[in-house]
């Protein structure tokens, strides 16, 4: 078995380095990239393990969130370069993956870029398995780790990576970014070879699945050339797409130049849920904002570092100002500049830190979404215009806190706090809706006592809501509540397992003098 193995990786790394012959024709597809409107669960399923049979928010509410914020119909959008890559590369490696064999240029599909993908609708399915891989917890767990030592747009990085993973007989993949801006697009290709010329100038050879060698007058000439390559000199990096533009990055400006190699982001493994279960102390959450327009303009932790430079899009990667634990989604492939419906960022850091967002959008509003292990936060604004700023504390536990801070002139708000028991069987939903809130007043929501009850305190007069207590399909509704300036207001069902508009604990509380920030109090942790 091991000569087998040894013989299967010669044979792969002889076919990489074919002498005249390019990669492009002798190691990769011969039917271009393709696109995919949507995925179904059963996809989602196989990308990852430990993933519920069906949508099951009980199970998983991490995954549901996941699947219908990220991987459903965002991953695959704009194309499968990512997973048409990992896949080829797989093959190359092994001999063959997912029952695919070796050549790689055997397998027949429609050309045209974006085309119909595969003749064979199970290698189809097979490249969009592979394509999930990119958001899979090692592969997250391994871009954070690399945006943290701000080495992510740093092209010598980029280089010695290439050639230590292939020194380790390691097959890569290289993600590149037109800027820090995850709206601007995002592009994965096979890195394949490299070549120093001397004074600092160096080419990283790539496989494009954009641009396919079947494609004989317009792509051919481009392999057949030697054209394909990253330019490198020193940290800088340059690389001109298929349509013309160029990308390039070094570590003052630019974009993102990062070597994945095919043993951290291809093996079968857990999905981005996992992360908050095996670092005790630590949480991941996932970020999801979403609307017309709507945009972050900054997010701030509780240490007063930020996310993008002050007056830029563009992440601060300074250790001593920036946010190096949290990390925007670049979907792969993302083509057209500007064409993201929202901003997903990854965000692993103390469980009771507390982050403030900054949410920019017009009239039709914005949802924020923050995702962990077990529960859900949901923020929903409809109105006004200007910008709200958002504070979070131990989103994704459950005991969740959230500040909102109207300053755009909001006129309704929705704040739902959503957590499963899996002791119970049950889904707790802690609901703040129709929340009517005056401009600059500040409207505070949070879980308590684990969960089981509702806490309101709010800044100004003027301010009304109906609140909302639900489990699995049972509802108890409060309408038209009229909340007093400088108490906490906390209600909660007598028995969540038969909720009874009559058999509501609804108690009232002076909010200490010492501190008006909700999110500070001692009802958190009571």
């Amino acid at each position: 078995m091991r000569k087998l193995s040894i013989f299967i990786l010669m044979t792969a790394l002889m076919a990489i380095h074919a002498g005249a012959q390019p990669y492009a024709q002798t190691s990769a597809w011969q039917f271009a990239n393709f696109k995919d409107p949507s995925f179904p669960w059963d996809t989602y399923r196989d990308s990852f393990i430990g993933i519920p049979p069906t949508e099951d928010a009980l199970s998983s509410a991490f995954d549901v969130l996941f699947y219908e914020q990220v991987y459903k119909s965002k991953l695959a959008k704009d194309g499968n370069c990512f997973g048409l890559a990992l896949m080829s590369l797989l093959m190359l490696k092994n001999g063959g993956h997912m029952g695919f064999c070796l050549p790689v240029w055997q397998y027949s599909g429609g050309i045209p870029d974006p085309g119909t993908g595969p003749t064979d609708p199970r290698l189809k399915r097979a490249i969009n398995v592979m394509h999930g891989h990119q958001v899979n917890l090692p592969t997250v767990q391994f871009l954070l780790d690399v945006f943290s030592k701000h080495k992510n747009r740093d092209a010598s990085y980029a280089f010695t990576a290439f050639q230590n993973a292939h020194a380790q007989n390691d097959l890569t993949l290289v993600s590149i970014t037109k800027s820090l801006d995850p709206s601007d697009g995002g592009h994965t290709m096979v890195a394949y070879d490299a070549q120093d010329l001397g004074g600092g100038n160096k080419r990283l050879y790539v496989y494009d699945p954009s641009r396919t060698f079947a494609e004989t007058t317009v792509f051919q000439p481009y392999y057949l050339s030697g054209m394909n390559f990253i330019l490198i000199n020193g940290n800088s990096w340059s690389f001109t797409k298929k349509n013309g533009d160029v990308w390039a990055g070094d570590p003052g400006g630019g974009g993102n130049i990062v070597i994945v190699p095919i043993s951290v982001t291809g093996p079968h493994t857990r999905s981005p849920a996992s992360l908050g279960d095996q670092i005790i102390g630590r949480i991941l959450n996932a970020l999801f904002i979403t609307g017309d327009n709507a945009s972050v303009e900054q997010v701030t932790d509780a240490h007063g570092k930020h996310f993008f430079r002050p007056g830029t899009r563009e992440m601060d990667t300074d250790p001593s100002t920036g946010m190096l634990s949290l990390m925007p989604w670049y979907p792969s492939d993302q083509a057209e500049p500007g064409q993201s419906s929202g901003l997903v960022l990854f965000h692993m850091g103390d469980a009771g830190g507390a982050l403030s967002i900054s949410i920019a959008a017009p009239e039709s509003g914005y949802t924020l979404r923050v995702g962990g292990v077990r529960g859900q936060v949901s923020v929903h604004a409809e109105g006004g215009r200007g910008t709200d700023v958002i504070t979070l504390a131990q989103a994704g536990t459950n005991q969740p806190a959230v500040a909102i801070e109207n300053r755009r002139g909001t006129s309704l708000y929705m704040v739902e706090l959503a957590h499963a028991d899996t002791a119970t069987r049950q889904i707790q939903v802690l609901r703040s809706s129709n929340a009517i809130v005056p401009l600059g007043a500040v409207f505070q929501v949070a879980a308590t006592n684990r969960h089981q009850e509702l806490a309101i305190a709010t800044t100004a007069t003027g301010v009304r809501y109906d609140l909302e207590l639900q489990s699995t399909k049972q509802l108890i509704v409060r309408k038209g509540v009229e909340h007093t300036p400088g108490q906490i207001q906390t209600v909660s069902p007598a028995n969540w397992s038969r909720l009874s508009p009559d058999e509501v604990v609804e108690s009232v509380s002076a909010m200490p003098a010492r501190n008006t920030i909700f999110l500070r109090q001692p009802i958190l942790t009571h």
